[in-house]
């Protein structure tokens, strides 16, 4: 026998026959196929031809309330999310896939975490941009000498900044070679880093070594005032 599409999830508990088109503008089979047999918005849309905007606005016109969402809905861990989305890199429909959810919900809790790290003033209500990370990060070591030192080395000769939401630049400038074998011993293990050569006006040259850090390395843009002595 051959079945509708999108009426093989249950048969209808009315006498409506599965082939009878839907009508959005009949109040109480809309409240029939939302509340009594459970339809989704989309199946229903699916039934009447429409989409599920129209769906939606008959169901707001008929003051059809939406139900609360089921305790056998999939839940997800936002930092699971964040994981895979930021730190390994994987497509918006790929976290879905692993973490069981919708794209939707994927999409709504990167958003969520875009808002709630930016000011409401340079949202534009789209996703914060990912860079894309060609080499492997250490996050800091959270040894609170080692903050203290590297504290007391953006005082001196280390200059820092954000590159990126999910991306802190460090780098000094200097014709000392201890100062970049200090920088390698210092930032070496916590991801790649570059050491360049350069012409420059007063010294003649110059060296610059740069690296780009974990995002747990934010401590180091922030300002000195927010850190209090011991």
């Amino acid at each position: 026998m051959n079945e509708i599409p999108g009426s093989n999830e249950k048969a209808p508990e009315s006498g409506r026959a599965l082939d009878e088109p839907v009508n959005l503008k009949d109040s109480e089979l809309l409240r029939e196929l939302y509340c009594t047999e459970g339809r989704s918005l989309k199946q229903i849309a699916r039934l009447a031809g429409n989409t599920k905007s129209d769906v939606h606005y008959w169901m707001v016109k008929h003051g059809i309330a939406r139900r609360k969402w089921s305790a056998n809905t999939p839940k997800c861990d936002p930092k699971q999310i964040y994981e895979l989305y930021w730190n390994q890199g994987k497509t918006i429909c790929a976290v879905a896939k692993l973490a069981g959810i919708s794209f939707t919900t994927v999409r709504n809790h990167l958003l969520r975490e875009t808002i709630l790290q930016n000011p409401p003033s340079s949202m534009s209500g789209h996703l914060r941009t990912r860079w894309t990370v060609r080499y492997r990060r250490t996050p800091f070591s959270e040894d609170e000498v080692e903050r203290a030192y590297l504290l007391g080395f953006r005082g001196g000769d280390l200059n820092s900044a954000r590159s990126s939401p999910n991306s802190i630049m460090a780098r000094v400038s200097t014709t000392h070679p201890a100062i970049l074998n200090l920088f390698v011993q210092t930032f070496g293990r916590y991801g790649h880093y570059s050491l360049t050569p350069r012409q420059v006006f007063l010294a003649g040259y110059d060296w610059q070594a740069r690296t780009y850090l974990d995002n747990s390395f934010s401590y180091l843009v922030d300002s000195p005032r927010a850190f209090q002595p011991m």
